[in-house]
């Protein structure tokens, strides 16, 4: 046989010693611009964190627009929250809840489908506005509305205040606050599953090394924290010395506090790492304790129903009770993932709908009227109308697969069993989108095959 021919070997060209040096001086010269910026950043916003949690300084901030949020969280006349009454407050007490929502000018039209979706679908109203750039609030006095404005109008390059520091001020003054991304649109009324501990939020996966501790982590995009000398020292413990949180790093900051301040957090879970960032199919949250911290509650929403991941077909999503999918930081590609989702509910004529109030945002005249679906009422219905898509009906009582489902149309899975059982061929991305169990057992209702 012939010998194969030998492959010329093929000489890295060496880069000369002047162009890697090159090289590493430009690194090191961005590393110095990246310190100094940073360092530039702190001495505009604060000197030091006493005086950035300074409360009378931060009145000055926008007095008017503090008073404004403090009268929206009076206007909630809902109960207290479960956390309350475990803290000792009375069924009769004052709750005061804001919903907080922070935005820049950008994101104007994600804002507002937020503000429709609350006003038109739940009638809430006990929601402030925080606005993070001067756009923003030049917009909303022009529009006759009221926010918090987050940065100095007279400065002419000003950078927001951090929503921590904001959060912190409101908790000082007896606020209970839920932060809310203004993309995590709401599928039902969660208000009462929010309060149900101390410290609420929404799963996420980010910082990594908690991530890999817990096994999830909390996402301070949905955020609930109850006013207490507790939660407040959490809070002011994340700004150290530096005197500023930058707005992508509250997450980093706010996870870690949680785990160092309180001395760790005992989860009910005995299981290593005791959460799952991907739950699917569990409606109650994950609690845990604070160990030093009186033992107060903390908790992380499951996975599904209230969506972090956008993944599956619209069918899987118009179940869920919260959806904030992970999609880029632009407004473009949040309405994009908003409306692929059917949760962008903001009609195109909405400039003749705004009211000539503050609050509520858009004329009652011009609004859509639904009638409220519960959660178990929507999700009864869809479940119904995947099981007339894809023909599926339950198993006979004498099979061995009691309950479980099949397609009526494939000969196949009518004679060997459920879907369930047929792997990828099978049905088993249809059982995914379904949302597990909970689909099969209201399909289990329907009249056996």
């Amino acid at each position: 046989k012939a010998m194969p021919a030998k492959k010329a070997r093929v000489r890295r060209r060496r880069q000369p010693t002047t162009m890697r040096v090159s090289a590493l001086l430009l690194c090191g010269a961005a590393l110095v611009a990246g310190a100094r910026a940073a360092s530039n950043f702190s001495q505009v916003q604060h000197a030091n964190s006493a005086q950035f949690l300074d409360h009378a300084d931060f009145l000055e901030t926008d007095r008017e627009g503090f008073q404004y949020l403090l009268e929206r969280a009076d206007a909630y006349t809902g109960p207290p929250g479960k956390a309350m009454l475990r803290a000792g407050a009375k069924r009769t007490s004052k709750n005061r809840l804001l919903i907080l929502l922070c935005a820049t000018f950008k994101y104007r039209d994600v804002l507002l489908n937020f503000i429709w979706v609350l006003e038109t679908r739940f009638g809430i109203y006990n929601y402030g506005v925080a606005c993070m750039d001067k756009e923003m609030a030049m917009w909303f006095r022009d529009m006759g509305k009221q926010c918090f404005r987050m940065v100095d109008m007279s400065a002419p390059r000003a950078l927001p205040r951090p929503r921590m520091e904001l959060i912190y001020h409101l908790l000082e003054e007896g606020v209970n606050v839920l932060h809310n991304d203004v993309d995590a649109i709401w599928g039902d009324n969660n208000i009462e599953v929010l309060q149900s501990a101390d410290v609420v939020g929404q799963r996420d996966r980010h910082p990594g090394f908690l991530l890999r501790k817990w096994g999830a982590t909390f996402c301070t995009g949905v955020l609930y924290i109850r006013s207490c000398p507790e939660t407040k020292s959490i809070i002011r413990s994340m700004f150290g010395h530096e005197g500023h949180i930058h707005f992508f790093l509250d997450q980093l900051r706010f996870n870690r506090a949680l785990d160092v301040e309180t001395g760790g957090i005992t989860w009910e879970s005995k299981e290593e790492p005791p959460l799952t960032y991907k739950s699917t199919d569990k409606r109650t949250p994950d609690f845990g304790r604070m160990r030093k911290m009186n033992d107060l509650k903390v908790a992380i929403l499951s996975q599904d129903p209230y969506r972090r991941e956008c993944t599956g077909n619209v069918w899987h999503m118009r179940a869920a009770k919260i959806v904030h999918c992970n999609a880029p930081k632009r407004s473009e590609s949040k309405q994009a993932m908003l409306e692929r989702y059917e949760r962008w509910e903001l009609p195109d004529q909405w400039t003749k709908c705004v009211s000539g109030t503050v609050v509520p945002f858009f004329n009652e005249d011009c609004r859509l009227i639904k009638q409220q679906e519960s959660y178990d009422d929507r999700r009864r219905r869809w479940c119904l109308e995947l099981a007339e898509k894809f023909q599926l009906r339950p198993l006979t009582r004498g099979s061995a697969y009691k309950g479980q489902l099949y397609n009526a149309n494939d000969p196949k899975q009518a004679r060997y069993g459920p879907f369930a059982k047929l792997g990828a061929k099978g049905m088993t991305s249809v059982y995914y989108n379904l949302g597990g169990q909970g689909c099969v057992d209201i399909i289990g209702e329907m009249p056996s095959a």
